[in-house]
């Protein structure tokens, strides 16, 4: 379960920054959020794209025009999340 920062400083350090739609974007709460999902081994593409803007919409504003571009992005993040977890699993 997330905990709600001490203060801006500490708020500041769970930002990460993804580019969505060719656009710099911040995003807070974005390493749990992948872990979260993660742990709900969704299989189906079509609702882990719609679990992760969930989550992320939690924490986020989403403009409602670009939420597909948001999904896409949350996607590509997570696959690469995935790839890195299936790396730590071998290495251990």
């Amino acid at each position: 379960m997330r905990k709600k920062p001490c203060c801006p400083a500490s708020a500041m350090k769970e930002i990460r920054q993804l580019i969505i739609g060719g656009n710099l974007t911040g995003l807070a709460h974005l390493d749990e959020t992948l872990q979260e999902v993660y742990e709900m081994k969704i299989q189906d593409e079509k609702k882990l794209k719609k679990e992760l803007l969930e989550q992320v919409k939690i924490y986020n504003y989403v403009a409602p025009g670009a939420e597909e571009k948001y999904e896409q992005a949350l996607f590509e993040e997570y696959q690469i999340f995935c790839k890195k977890k299936h790396m730590e699993g071998k290495s251990a």
